[in-house]
């Protein structure tokens, strides 16, 4: 994610906090790692649906734990 788009995109002005983006790819990364399953059929919250289904699409790349399976 950030190597096509700078860290700006999950940080707030400010330069020190994530932005709504930065946290729900947290949120799906940690679901992929805790659950092992793919955070790509989860609800739109919070985000565009655009913005959300990137943020679940990266996550199960970003979240490699031995019996995740992409959905």
């Amino acid at each position: 994610m950030i190597a096509t788009r700078d860290t700006s995109y999950l940080i707030v002005a400010d330069g020190k906090h994530p932005n709504d983006t930065a946290i729900c790819l947290d949120a799906v990364t940690r679901y992929g790692i805790l659950f092992r399953e793919s955070p790509r059929g989860l609800t739109d919250q919070y985000l565009s649906a655009a913005a959300a289904a990137l943020m679940r699409d990266v996550a199960p790349l970003r979240s490699a734990t031995p019996g995740l399976r992409p959905s």
